[in-house]
């Protein structure tokens, strides 16, 4: 099911439009064990991915993130980077950056830390090659109630395994990276008021072409995909039947492939926690806000209705992309929400709200 699981990351290979994309068809595909782990993990550096869920928030994740550290650290593991599942696959271009980053740190393996149903769970995989895919299929995986059952569990592992040890200078704290750089230019706190006369280029979810040669399961998976991309574009074009200026949908490959047709201004998404939006957008410090408020349409045409999110809530975050600078704009009004329609809605309202302005 190799295959399969690459078709996982074009939903976020899109613009972050589809609903919260996670680890979950990658790890599906993995053989687990008890008892190998990857022979370099005492003598490559390694990578963390935390899982937030109801019952772990960041917050809460960066309080045991210090325990695992010290552990991993006393085991001879090299962890030089935490990032958090939601930023990872937040958009396209966001999870370049990420790819980019992990493969700059020499990262050769991943370790996934989660909890759910009152138990933590760790994972120990390869690192990822480009499509985000696990390099090896094989990966060793424990739960436990406590953290530290847990990481006594690899400790044990780890002391039986006789593997080489050659990782000394390590960090004293965990590297936590939430803001990463995945636009070079500006960040803009308005809307492009030129897109009065100027078109905006929605980008369209692409279809996988389907190779003959596939198994016949694989074969169905992708044709169920591109149903549901079909079906998709269909509501993403009627989301903007209420845009009120020129818009175009295209495929949007990159930079130069938007600017050759004709379009500067590229409508897109990122996809993550209410904090994590921001800090990827590069908003102001919001380090103190407990709850994000969401200015979207009232019943009465022209009202308008605040929405409350937690910080931790995953919203969908419109924005501009302005392809031949590589500036965001964000609007003057924070617009989020946590269903991609709903949020397209949102932008489309406050977008017309600053314009009316006089």
């Amino acid at each position: 099911m190799r295959h399969f699981f690459f078709l996982t990351l074009f939903c976020i290979g899109f613009t972050g439009f589809c609903q919260p994309m996670d680890l979950s068809t990658q790890l599906n595909a993995l053989e687990f064990s008890d008892d190998k782990i990857p022979s370099n993990l005492l003598s490559s550096r390694t990578g963390i991915i935390l899982r937030t869920s109801d019952e772990l928030d960041r917050k809460s994740w960066k309080k045991h993130g210090k325990t695992f550290h010290g552990a991993f650290l006393q085991m001879g593991i090299d962890p030089v980077i935490y990032l958090f599942e939601q930023d990872l696959f937040a958009n396209k271009k966001v999870n370049e950056a990420y790819l980019k980053l992990i493969d700059n740190r020499d990262v050769e393996n991943i370790i996934i830390l989660s909890k759910s149903a009152g138990k933590f769970e760790m994972i120990i995989a390869s690192g990822f090659n480009s499509q985000n895919v696990f390099k090896r299929k094989a990966a060793w995986r424990a739960a436990d109630i406590d953290t530290t059952p847990l990481l006594y569990k690899l400790g044990i592992v780890v002391k039986r395994s006789d593997i080489p040890a050659t990782n000394f200078l390590v960090l004293s704290d965990p590297d936590y990276v939430e803001d990463i750089s995945f636009f070079k230019g500006s960040h803009l706190a308005t809307y492009p008021g030129v897109l009065r006369r100027q078109k905006l280029g929605v980008a369209l979810m692409d279809s996988i072409r389907i190779d003959n040669k596939l198994p016949d399961d694989e074969k169905q998976e992708l044709l169920a995909y591109n149903r549901k991309v079909k079906q998709f574009n269909v509501s993403l074009e009627k989301a903007f039947a209420q845009y009120p200026y020129q818009w175009e949908m295209f495929s949007f490959k990159d930079n130069d492939y938007a600017l050759a047709s004709g379009i500067q201004y590229v409508f897109q998404l990122v996809q993550t926690s209410g904090s994590g939006a921001k800090d990827l957008l590069n908003y102001p410090d919001h380090t103190k806000e407990t709850q994000i408020i969401s200015v979207t349409p009232g019943l009465i045409p022209g009202d308008v209705r605040l929405k409350r999110l937690p910080v931790e809530t995953v919203v969908y975050k419109g924005y501009i992309y302005q392809a031949r600078t590589d500036d965001v704009y964000v609007g003057k009004e924070w617009d989020a929400d946590t269903d991609w329609q709903d949020a397209v809605r949102n932008f489309i309202f406050t977008l017309k709200r600053q314009f009316e302005e006089k």
